[in-house]
């Protein structure tokens, strides 16, 4: 009799819970009624799945669970209760705070020994507008309110100006008193970072290591930790008393910008499952039910990897910014198509319209012995997929082979294979 596990989730991260399936009887929960007059849309993300069952009622369902997964952020109090309760719980818990609070997150890197870049903050949107016209080229952050906006750059004022007048507008009132962190940019000659899990601070001696493709995809390989990149392990060490004191159990993933001088800048921290590398985790480990029901527990279970190289390519649909789609997949092709905010209704599979307008609905995952076996697998993937304005951004398998050797060019190894001229 397989253990039972509820899933929290806020939608990204369906087909995580889908996957676990494998190894337990899976419970998945989305928030659906935090407002006055809810819509249905989010009380279906997840339905009609015979691997699992959508829950409605997140507490009538707790006292017949053995394990708790929050795939996700902003539910660190409810952990920590659980957990008061006794619950083993596989989660962030108060660790969100890392990348939610960005500009605490600052200050404790700075107590920590880690560089930091030169940043400002200030409080609302005319702030915001005085700086930016006399300063170019940095960097705006936003801090908790990931569905106001993303990190964006601001090349000169003028240019930038078309965006700040949208973020006002959908501000409001907010615009006198939301706070906005300014980052100068940093003279970068390469980017890195790790792609694993942490248990109480400590870190599996097996994990993924690997180059994202902004918003397109991502290309991975399995290597022991010991062999990560100094500047990768610098960071990893620097926050493993954080991780520890918060009682983090739960993935984890660096982006961290390597200067000519070699100083490492950890410039974005994800603190949940990380979108696109968590399509690959789902599939190239393959003991999550261990890594979870011991992490759980505060024990620290290494990965059993099934391949050695794992690719993903981001899934896009302008037409599910705004309207259910029904995305169409071939049997034989399921198991390594990752959607978002997906439901299954009377056979047909759906994309429900989030909140915040996303274009990106899911990814399409390869694994191989070799970095071409994974890149061909992953083609041969994305062929089962099709719908309304679907794309899958197989370009971005090319983009990342020129990222990796950029990387290794500056001395910072990818793996010891031999690198295919072409993907």
């Amino acid at each position: 009799m397989k253990p039972k596990i509820l899933v929290f989730d806020h939608g990204m991260f369906t087909s995580f819970a889908l996957k676990l399936s494998q190894w337990f009887d899976v419970f998945y929960y989305t928030p659906w009624d935090s407002q006055a007059f809810p819509s249905p849309n989010n009380s279906f993300i997840g339905d009609g799945f015979s691997e699992m069952v959508r829950v409605k009622d997140f507490w009538a369902t707790v006292p017949q669970m053995d394990y708790f997964f929050f795939a996700d952020i902003y539910s660190g109090g409810l952990q920590e209760h659980l957990r008061g309760l006794g619950k083993k719980v596989f989660g962030s818990g108060r660790g969100d705070s890392l990348e939610i609070l960005r500009w605490k997150m600052r200050k404790l890197m700075g107590l920590a020994g880690m560089p930091v870049n030169k940043a400002e903050r200030v409080i609302g949107t005319k702030a915001l507008r005085e700086y930016l016209k006399s300063h170019n080229d940095v960097y705006v952050k936003v801090s908790a309110y990931r569905g106001l906006c993303e990190t964006f750059h601001s090349d000169t004022y003028e240019l930038t100006e078309p965006l700040l007048d949208e973020i006002e507008n959908d501000l409001g009132g907010l615009k006198y008193v939301l706070p906005f962190i300014i980052e100068q940019k940093i003279d970068a000659v390469v980017e890195t970072g790790y792609d694993g899990y942490s248990i109480d601070g400590k870190y599996p001696e097996t994990s993924l290591f690997g180059v994202e493709v902004k918003d397109c995809g991502y290309l991975g390989t399995i290597v022991k930790t010991e062999n990560m990149p100094n500047e990768v392990t610098f960071v990893n060490n620097k926050l493993s008393p954080m991780l520890a004191e918060l009682q983090y159990r739960m993935a984890i993933s660096t982006e961290i910008r390597v200067c000519k001088d070699g100083i490492p800048y950890l410039i974005d921290l994800t603190c949940r499952l990380p979108s696109p590398p968590s399509q690959v985790m789902s599939e190239i480990y393959g003991n999550w039910n261990e890594i979870i029901i011991e992490g759980s527990q505060g024990k620290l279970v290494d990965a059993a990897p099934l391949a050695k190289f794992g690719v993903s390519a981001t899934i896009c649909a302008s037409f599910a910014e705004d309207h259910w789609t029904p995305i169409y997949i071939k049997e034989s092709c399921r198991q390594f198509v990752k959607l978002h905010n997906h439901c299954n209704i009377e056979g047909v599979d759906y994309i429900i319209p989030a909140n915040v307008h996303m274009a990106e609905v899911g990814a399409v995952v390869g694994v191989g012995d070799t970095l071409e076996e994974a890149a061909a697998h992953c083609r041969k993937m994305a062929e089962g997929v099709g719908g309304y304005s679907v794309k899958v951004k197989l370009d971005s398998l090319s983009e990342g082979l020129a990222e990796i050797k950029k990387m290794q060019d500056y001395g910072i190894k990818f793996c010891d294979d031999k690198l295919p001229k072409e993907l």
